[in-house]
């Protein structure tokens, strides 16, 4: 892995052949909250003969699986894992400074791909579990509704089954991502097996498994990586460019109305965020004292309504946001998505955990780089 990431393609995982790995020169991955990863490897190209080195090769054809492992700490990570969906190519006369790209997108693609028309029964749960390990995926399903459909009143289903499922993340206040697990290569193959996880609910977890808008918590591991931004003494700043936000205008409270379909009466429904601190300052709430409220509509009764408000609170208060700019060898770690973080030296009202929101990875072999959003539920209390 000597060039900053080591990369698999097939089904089976299989290393990518030395003649084709050797003329890679750079891969970049985005990933995202709740959205599929995509990631692009840049490939050099020359003449070998009379044929292209790279350009038309089997093993980065579209639809191929391809896999971009890095090295975190002390062990093999996948970083992401997908379907090549595009491949791009340029070739100057005499072959020196043309080059290829295969565009991938993570697994969520073959769920985009075929509409489904399904009347689903049973439990909620188990309905999203049912799809989720049609794809291979392990599931992971928590914190959705205790609802059971039944023949008169069903889950209705026209789409995909990744505008299905993103649907009713949405309405659950969960989120949906696909994480990785790696077991060491086949010694006699070379091949890796790698196991995917598709979560579909809160994160951060909640450790009791209720949703509650003043339930979740931001707590990094203690012996986890931090951003230093300005910091003196025997620490050394590990980031580049800390910038940072907060937007106060958004929704913190919620009210609405809906309709018991048994009696055909109204039931109001109000939810208002937990004045309950997720730190040590003010939740969006509490950091200017005004009042705003939101009124999602959708059908069911007043479970139903109250279950959107919590969730589209819940989206909101995410209020503050940080942009940080470092590498894997000046944080000394590989961050992706949902994961926990300090910051230190960023003044009062910034210096607080956060939870990463996206990365934008630019691995070459030089250097891996780390383009990160973050995002906070309360703001630092003044110094």
């Amino acid at each position: 892995m000597s060039f900053g990431a080591e990369i698999l393609f097939g089904d089976n995982n299989k290393p990518l052949p030395t003649e084709v790995a050797q003329w890679l020169a750079e891969v970049r991955v985005e990933q995202e909250l709740n959205k599929p990863a995509k990631f692009a490897l840049r490939f050099e190209d020359d003449l070998c003969g009379e044929a292209p080195a790279v350009s038309g090769r089997s093993e980065l054809t579209p639809n191929t699986m391809m896999t971009v492992m890095v090295a975190n700490e002390e062990e093999k990570v996948c970083l992401v894992r997908g379907r090549v969906i595009q491949v791009k190519s340029s070739s100057q006369l005499g072959g020196p400074g043309s080059w290829v790209e295969t565009h991938c997108e993570s697994r969520q693609v073959e769920m985009d791909r075929e509409t489904f028309q399904v009347n689903w029964a049973g439990p909620e749960k188990d309905i999203i579990s049912s799809v989720l390990s049609g794809y291979d995926f392990v599931p992971d399903v928590k914190n959705v509704q205790d609802k059971t459909y039944d023949e008169e009143n069903q889950l209705n289903q026209r789409g995909t089954d990744f505008a299905f499922l993103n649907k009713l993340a949405s309405e659950n206040g969960v989120d949906f991502w696909i994480s990785y697990e790696v077991e060491p290569p086949n010694l006699f193959t070379g091949d890796s097996t790698i196991t995917e996880h598709a979560h579909f609910r809160i994160s951060p977890e909640v450790p009791d498994g209720a949703f509650s808008i003043g339930g979740f918590s931001l707590l990094p591991q203690d012996d986890g990586p931090s951003f230093r931004v300005n910091v003196i003494g025997d620490e050394c700043p590990n980031v580049n460019l800390f910038t940072a936000d907060i937007d106060a205008e958004r929704p913190n409270a919620a009210e609405g109305q809906a309709v018991d379909l048994a009696s055909a009466s109204e039931e109001n429904a109000a939810s208002e965020e937990s004045a309950e601190t997720q730190g040590d300052g003010p939740t969006l709430k509490l950091v200017d004292g005004v009042t705003r409220t939101v009124a999602p509509a959708g059908p069911g009764g007043g479970e139903d309504q109250t279950r959107r408000q919590e969730a589209a609170l819940r989206a909101a208060s995410w209020f503050v946001e940080a942009k940080v700019s470092t590498s894997a060898h000046m944080l000394g770690a590989v961050l992706s998505p949902h994961d926990l973080i300090d910051v230190v030296g960023a003044g009062a009202e910034y210096s607080i955990p956060y939870q990463v929101k996206a990365v934008t990875h630019v691995i070459t072999a030089a250097d891996h780089m780390m383009d990160v959003v973050l995002r906070s539920n309360f703001v630092g209390e003044a110094a």
